[in-house]
């Protein structure tokens, strides 16, 4: 598992990093983060009917400004949180599973998790790998008024904040079965490319989704609870603030 993962890890890094020159670094930046700390983000189920993957991920911006999701009409305030302009904040899951016979990873499940609101979580948001780009406190509820844009602005995430999408949310989950040995769990965000559309205003933008997906490896043997083993998580984007 500690070779597999290292050569995985290295791979995905080195690929991100020839490709990471030319962002824009006044544009907001739209990162996925698993957490690094257990703490029951990661835990088997049975809520699929069989051993279920359930996990958190944090939707951070790591970019140079606040990024906002406006209402679908620019020109009208909006009245509540499902007023979308381009997306409902979309995630992709995969598991992908070693295979011994075949000597690679096969996959085992993907699935979608659509929201209906995207805020600074101040519970969950205030990350130790990325605060340090803070410039206010929360401003976006899960609602459309922004303290500091105003009433009607829509949602977003503030420069060194991020929302939270914790375990126990209708979706956050992915299907093991009977599997066991050694996963990765892949989170995408934005699968569909939508914030990279011409037509946004550079408030409303990822500078680049190059950065978009998130990584855990881990070892399962059965069982439920608390029960992976040498999880490891690997991000697509350098580490803007010192270590914790």
């Amino acid at each position: 598992m500690k070779i597999r993962f290292a050569v995985l890890a290295f791979t995905i890094l080195a690929s991100f990093t020839a490709r990471a020159g030319g962002i824009d670094p006044s544009l907001p930046n739209l990162v996925p983060i698993f957490p690094d700390r257990l703490d029951g983000n990661f835990m088997v189920t049975n809520r699929l009917g069989a051993p279920t993957l359930e996990f958190e991920i944090l939707t951070a911006n790591i970019g140079g400004q606040d990024w906002i999701r406006p209402p679908i009409d620019r020109d009208v305030a909006c009245q509540s949180s499902r007023q979308y302009f381009r997306m409902p904040q979309t995630h992709e899951y995969a598991v992908y599973w070693f295979d011994p016979d075949l000597g690679d990873y096969v996959e085992v499940d993907r699935r979608r998790k659509d929201t209906i609101c995207i805020q600074d979580d101040a519970s969950r948001g205030n990350n130790p790998l990325i605060n340090c780009l803070q410039e206010h406190g929360v401003i976006f509820p899960c609602g459309c008024n922004s303290t500091l844009y105003g009433p009607g602005t829509g949602n977003g995430v503030s420069r060194g904040w991020a929302d939270s999408y914790f375990r126990n949310l209708a979706g956050q989950w992915a299907f093991i079965g009977d599997y066991t040995g050694d996963f990765v769990l892949t989170g995408e965000l934005d699968p569909d490319y939508e914030l990279q559309a011409d037509d946004l205003l550079d408030r409303e933008r990822d500078a680049t989704h190059d950065d978009n997906i998130s990584y855990v490896f881990f070892t399962y043997n059965g069982g439920f609870g608390p029960v992976l083993e040498n999880v490891q998580v690997v991000h697509t984007f350098e580490p803007v603030c010192p270590a914790p």
